[in-house]
C-alpha cells in the first residue's frame, strides 16, 4: 500500500504542476533475538537503533537518485527536512529546530554528526545513549520504570543519575572498534 500510496502522492502532484518531496521512514526499533541475552526491542543497542529514510523530489536536486547515506542521522532531522523542502529557511527559522535538512547533508559530506543521542523508556527501563562509530553508552537515567505519568511525573526525579550509585545506573559503554556487537561491557 505504500508504493500505492506514493504513485497516487505522485500522478497528483504531476497532474497539479507541483514539485514534490516524498519522504518514507520505517522505524519499529528492531528487535533483539537473543543479542544481549534479550528478545525484545526499544534498547539502546546498534539492533535497535537502526532506522532507514527513503527520501525522493521529483526533480531529483534536492536528493539525487541513487545517493545511498550511511551516517549518522536522526528523526529530528525528519522536521526541518520537510520545512526545507517548502521554502522556509530552517536555519533562520524561530524557534531553531534541533535537527537538520538532510538534503544539506547529502550534497555536503563535511556536515556528517560525529555521534547521536537518544532517550529511550520501554522494555529495559528509562535510559539516555550517546552512540558514535566507535563507541556505544547508555546508562539509566530513572530509578523507576514506566512512562511519564504511569510510573514516575514528568519531571519527576529528573536529577535522580547525579546522586545514583554506578550499580544503579546499569552503565553500558562498548568499544564498537573491536566489539561491534556490543557484546563486551567496558
Amino acid at each position: 500500500l505504500i508504493g500505492q500510496a506514493i504513485d497516487e502522492f505522485k500522478k497528483f502532484s504531476q497532474a497539479q504542476g507541483r514539485d514534490y518531496v516524498i519522504m518514507v521512514t520505517v522505524g519499529d526499533h528492531g528487535w533483539q533475538l537473543g543479542e544481549q541475552g534479550i528478545e525484545a526491542k526499544f534498547s539502546p543497542w546498534n539492533t535497535s537503533n537502526q532506522g532507514i529514510i527513503v527520501v525522493a523530489d521529483s526533480r531529483a536536486e534536492r536528493f539525487p537518485k541513487g545517493v545511498v547515506y550511511s551516517d549518522f542521522v536522526e528523526y529530528v532531522d525528519i522536521a526541518p527536512t520537510l520545512l526545507a523542502a517548502s521554502g522556509l529557511d530552517v536555519k533562520t527559522s524561530k524557534p531553531q529546530l534541533d535537527g537538520v535538512d538532510l538534503a544539506e547533508v547529502i550534497r555536503n559530506p563535511e556536515l556528517t554528526r560525529d555521534y547521536v543521542i537518544g532517550e529511550l523508556n520501554a522494555i529495559i527501563g528509562p535510559r539516555a545513549y550517546l552512540r558514535s562509530k566507535d563507541f556505544a553508552f547508555s546508562m539509566r537515567v530513572r530509578k523507576e520504570n514506566g512512562f511519564p505519568g504511569k510510573g514516575y511525573a514528568p519531571g519527576e526525579n529528573i536529577y535522580w543519575a547525579y546522586d545514583a550509585s554506578n550499580q544503579e545506573l546499569e552503565m553500558g559503554l562498548y568499544d564498537l572498534r573491536c566489539d561491534a556487537n556490543e557484546q563486551n561491557n567496558i
